[in-house]
């Protein structure tokens, strides 16, 4: 289970409605932030890596998804300084895996 929707309840104090309409808003981010963090590392653009992560870590923050969180922290912090690139693609792919296990986990909200 990657998600935990204990921070999510509590904005929305339990409001289902609005907790739905958080989670379609995580998945359209969420697909549109696969598909930008995928092509900017086949460009080597690591500022856009930065800012897309940063983008990512808050996305996956609000789903309750710690770990991700922490590991696109990581992949910003790095990108910023241009540091360790070979790592980059790894922390991505890892957040595509776990992201789309997430949306997996939340498609009764998803109907």
């Amino acid at each position: 289970m990657h998600t935990n929707l204990d921070y999510l309840r509590k904005v929305t104090e339990s409001n289902e409605d609005m907790m739905k309409e958080l989670i379609v808003i995580f998945k359209d981010q969420s697909l549109q932030l696969m598909d930008q963090l995928t092509g900017a590392l086949q460009n080597k653009d690591w500022k856009a890596i930065a800012q897309l992560a940063h983008k990512a870590k808050s996305n996956v923050a609000v789903m309750g998804m710690q770990e991700m969180a922490d590991e696109l922290k990581k992949l910003e912090l790095w990108a910023r300084e241009q540091k360790n690139t070979e790592e980059y693609g790894k922390i991505i792919e890892k957040y595509k895996l776990v992201t789309q296990e997430a949306l997996n986990e939340l498609k009764e909200y998803l109907i």
